[in-house]
C-alpha cells in the first residue's frame, strides 16, 4: 500500500454473531454508500450481482456492493461484520465494488491479524459486548483509544488494498448515477407481493421510464425486469432454505397467485419442487 496515500477511513460499526439477528438493529440505518465487510464463520450466503451469482462457503472475506443487498445467508450462518467507510484525498470512495469482492481468509494472514487486534481493542479496551452492534460514532473513548481504533481499522484496510492489487481485484468503479442507486434502494425493499411497476420505479428514480430502462442495462448489464426475476428467486430460495414456512405461504409473499403456479414456475428454474429443493438443501446442510 502506498504510504503517501491520503486515506480516511471511519469505522461505523462492529458486530458478530447469527446472520438470524444481522439485521435487527438496521431498521433506522440512514442509507448511504457505507461498505459492509463480513468474515463469514459458519454456514453459507448466495449471492447476486449483474454478471450471475455465487455461493460462498465460511472461511471467506465477503464485500458486497453498497446498496444492493443482494446476498442471502444459509439460516446457520455466523459472521464478523464491519461497516466502514474509505475516503481518498478527493472525498470519493476507494471500496465501492460493482461485484462482490470473496477473498479467502485463510490464505491471507494481514487480513486475520489485524481483525484479531481490533477485536481484542473492542473488547478489552472499550469493554463492549460484541454480541451487540457497536456504532463507533456513538461510543465514548479516549483520544488514545481513538488513535488505536484509527490505526489498527488502517492497517486492515491497507491489506485489503494490498491484497486486492496483488490480486488484480477492482476495489471500486465508476460512481453509479444517483438514479440508479434510488432505483435499486426501491427493489431491494419493495413488497414482493405485488408486481414490479417500471413506471413507478422511473417516478422513484426521478426519471424517464425509457431513461432509467437504458440506464439500468448501461450500468448493470441486464434489463430491470431480469434482475427483478433473479432477485425473486434468490429470495425465495433464502425463505425455504431458512426456516418451515409453507410453500403456499412463501408463495403468496412473493406474488404468486396460487401453490401451483409457484411450484411450476420453481420446477421450470431448478427441475424440482420448492418442496423438493428445500429437502435437499437440509440434507446438505446435515451431511
Amino acid at each position: 500500500m502506498n504510504p503517501q496515500l491520503d486515506l480516511h477511513v471511519e469505522l461505523l460499526w462492529y458486530w458478530e454473531g447469527s446472520i438470524k439477528r444481522y439485521y435487527t438493529e438496521l431498521h433506522n440505518w440512514r442509507v448511504s454508500r457505507e461498505i459492509a465487510c463480513w468474515h463469514l464463520k459458519k454456514g453459507s450466503a448466495e449471492l447476486l450481482w449483474k454478471n450471475g451469482r455465487r455461493t460462498v462457503e465460511a472461511g471467506h472475506w465477503i464485500v458486497p456492493p453498497p446498496l444492493q443487498h443482494n446476498e442471502f445467508f444459509s439460516s446457520d450462518a455466523e459472521v464478523q461484520s464491519l461497516r466502514l467507510n474509505v475516503f481518498g484525498p478527493d472525498r470519493n470512495m476507494l471500496i465501492c465494488p460493482s461485484e462482490p469482492i470473496v477473498i479467502p481468509y485463510r490464505k491471507h494472514d494481514a487480513l486475520a491479524q489485524h481483525l484479531v487486534n481490533l477485536r481484542a481493542l473492542l473488547s478489552d479496551d472499550l469493554k463492549q459486548d460484541l454480541r451487540y452492534k457497536l456504532f463507533l460514532d456513538e461510543a465514548e473513548m479516549s483520544p488514545k483509544t481513538q488513535i488505536k481504533l484509527r490505526s489498527c481499522v488502517s492497517q486492515w484496510v491497507g491489506a485489503l488494498m494490498d491484497i486486492a492489487a496483488a490480486d488484480s481485484i477492482p476495489l471500486s468503479e465508476p460512481a453509479q448515477h444517483p438514479s440508479l442507486l434510488a432505483a435499486l434502494h426501491y427493489l431491494t425493499h419493495r413488497d414482493m407481493s405485488t408486481p414490479l411497476r417500471e413506471d413507478k420505479l422511473a417516478r422513484i428514480a426521478g426519471i424517464s421510464v425509457t431513461h432509467l430502462r437504458r440506464l439500468f442495462r448501461k450500468q448493470m448489464g441486464i434489463t430491470i425486469k431480469e434482475w427483478d426475476a433473479q432477485h425473486l428467486d434468490a429470495s425465495v430460495k433464502q425463505a425455504l432454505r431458512s426456516g418451515r414456512t409453507p410453500c403456499k405461504e412463501i408463495a403468496y409473499a412473493h406474488g404468486f397467485s396460487s401453490g401451483s403456479h409457484f411450484s411450476r414456475w420453481f420446477r421450470k428454474l431448478h427441475g424440482c419442487t420448492p418442496n423438493e429443493w428445500r429437502t435437499l438443501k437440509r440434507t446438505d446442510e446435515l451431511a
